[in-house]
Parts: C-alpha cells; structure tokens; sequence
C-alpha cells in the first residue's frame, strides 16, 4: 500500500505503538523525533542510524536509547529508511525528523514524502533477514562517538539549506536563524590608534602572501576581546553594531573571521598582553543580503534589544543573531491585545 503525506508519519507511529518488537534502520534523526514513540509499549526495539556523517542530532539518539528495551547502533554508509515490526514494514523516503541537510522539526514539514507499507509474509522475512545482516555489521555508539557527532551536526546545522525563498536577512525568523553562525558583535569603543598600526602591519604583510593578500583591503581588527568571544569559523557572519556612551546607534559592515591572523600586543601602560582578532568583510549575513537599507531598519528594530544587553563602556559581546530575533518574539508574545 501506498502512503504519503501526512498519512505517512501517523501510520508508522501507529505500528510502532502496536508493535511488541520494531527494528529501525533510518540514516538521519533529529529533535522531535522521539514523537515517533510516543505510544512505544513494546519489549524490544533495535534502532540503526548513520550518527558520522552530521546528519543526525546526537541529542535526539540519547533520547532514544533512553526508551523501554531500545539499543541503538550505528553504520557510517547507511542511508536505508526502514521500520519493520512483528506485523508490517514501512520502506520510503523519510527520515526521522531530519532530511540529512540540517533541517528538523517544523522545518521538515511540508516535504514531500513517500512509502510502502506492506503486511506480506515474504516482505516481512526478507525485511528481517536484511536488517538482521545490517545489525550484525552495525558498531556501538560510544560517548566519543556523540561528541563527534555534535560537532559534524552543529557544522552540517549551521549550514543547512534555507527554507522558503527570501533573501533578506531583514526576513528572517528566530526558527531561520537558529543555529546559525551568524552574528552581532556589539561594541561600545572603537579601537586604539595601536591596534589600528597593528592592523596596517598585518594588512602590509598579508599583501605579499599568497594565501591571504586578497584579504588585506577589507581587513578589519577587533580590539581586546578575549580569546573565544568571537567566532573562528571562517563560515561565520558577524555583524558590527557600534552602541556609544551617549546612545548612538551604528550598523557596519558585515564580516568572517579569519583566526589564523589573530596576535597580541603588550600594552605600555598596564605591561599587559592585549588581544587583536582580524575579520575581513563579506557580502552577506550568511545567506542572506544586508543592504544600506536593511542596515537602516535594523538599526531601529535593534535598539530596544542592545539597550537591554547593559554592556558597560569599552567592552562588548558577541552574540547569536537568533537571539536578537527570540527576545523580539518573546516581546511580542507579552505585549497585550488590542
């Protein structure tokens, strides 16, 4: 039988609610998918996912070994979406809540999906007998194994393909952002006229080197930051908001790291090492444009969201453009009717 659409995720957590044993092999599982189970009742489950590859959130695989009777292994070339139980077996196009892209939960909703639910006999023993050679072959999943995987799925997240068909950063939501490498660096001083020689050194020397003289005219410094403040991947999207002393407001240039060429100086006056980041400027804010005229605007929707920051003069905080959109959906869900 042919199923689809919405039918297609409520038939498998049907069988799996009716199921006393189920075996799984689907590649890629992401948050949410534990609904799957939620009327899990059964003795044994047997779950195989492919955990090396980034497109599975290890998260939603600690929640699954947490199951009643789960064990769940793992195969690095597996890209199978099988659920076989002790009555039907469902072969298709879905994975668990995420597409192998990055995407999961709402963002999911809408895809296309198709499968084959079947009751046969034949069906069910050679589904049994394929998934039992897979299980044989499947490696158990250690700690290090998860701690790998977060790193591959945090990368693999961070660049996931957009969703809809908008080109502005201005456009986004909080969901489109989430998880993104795509930043604010909110500062409140600009930079000594020591960092700024610095940052003339490092422009005359990167102008002769092969691997980085391209960099040199849109080559920026940031002054003072701790180490680990800003982002170092090189992917990453910061964009510079000036708050001054007295209120100003400035939206600049967006901007990638490039972390190779961080160094420090030692401050006359305090003997201490001073830290210098260098970006250089990039188009867009991750994928998406930030015109002269969405600068504009976001200077005006930001305001409120910096203030609330209460930076105090001369420092200043990198932090998560998702945020910024989070904190204005939490204060529109408070504002009262009207």
């Amino acid at each position: 039988m042919l199923i689809h659409g919405p039918r297609y995720f409520h038939v498998l957590k049907r069988a799996l609610a009716e199921a006393d044993r189920a075996s799984l092999a689907i590649a890629f599982w992401g948050a949410g998918a534990e609904r799957l189970f939620a009327g899990w009742q059964g003795r044994t489950l047997r779950i195989i996912c492919n955990l090396s590859l980034g497109g599975t959130n290890p998260a939603a695989i600690t929640l699954l070994r947490q199951l009643p009777g789960a064990e769940v292994r793992q195969l690095s070339d597996l890209h199978a979406k099988l659920v076989l139980t002790d009555h039907q077996l469902v072969v298709g196009s879905a994975n668990a809540s995420t597409n192998g892209l990055g995407l999961e939960q709402d963002e999911v909703a809408g895809w296309r999906e198709i499968g084959m639910l079947s009751d046969d006999p034949g069906d069910l023993r050679s589904a049994a007998a394929w998934f039992r050679s897979q299980w044989q072959a499947a490696l158990p999943i250690t700690q290090a194994d998860l701690d790998a995987a977060a790193v591959a799925w945090r990368r693999r997240r961070g660049r996931r393909p957009q969703v809809g068909h908008a080109n502005s950063f201005m456009a986004m939501s909080a969901d489109a952002l989430r998880d993104r490498p795509v930043y604010f660096a909110v500062f409140r001083s600009f930079s000594s006229q020591r960092a700024k020689q610095e940052l003339e050194n490092v422009r005359a020397t990167i102008a002769n080197e092969q691997e980085h003289q391209d960099l040199a005219s849109g080559l920026e410094v940031f002054e003072g930051w701790t180490a680990g403040e800003l982002p170092t991947d090189p992917d990453a999207a910061v964009i510079q908001v000036y708050w001054g002393p007295r209120g100003a407001l400035a939206i600049y240039s967006v901007l990638r790291p490039v972390p190779e060429l961080a160094r420090t100086y030692i401050d006359d006056d305090e003997d201490e090492p001073v830290r210098l980041d260098f970006l250089v400027k990039r188009e867009k804010a991750g994928l998406w444009s930030l015109s002269k005229t969405d600068r504009d605007r976001l200077k005006g929707e930001i305001r409120a969201w910096v203030e609330q920051l209460d930076l105090q003069d001369g420092h200043g905080r990198c932090i998560p453009a998702f945020e910024w959109r989070q904190w204005q959906a939490e204060q529109a869900a408070h504002q009262p009717e009207r």
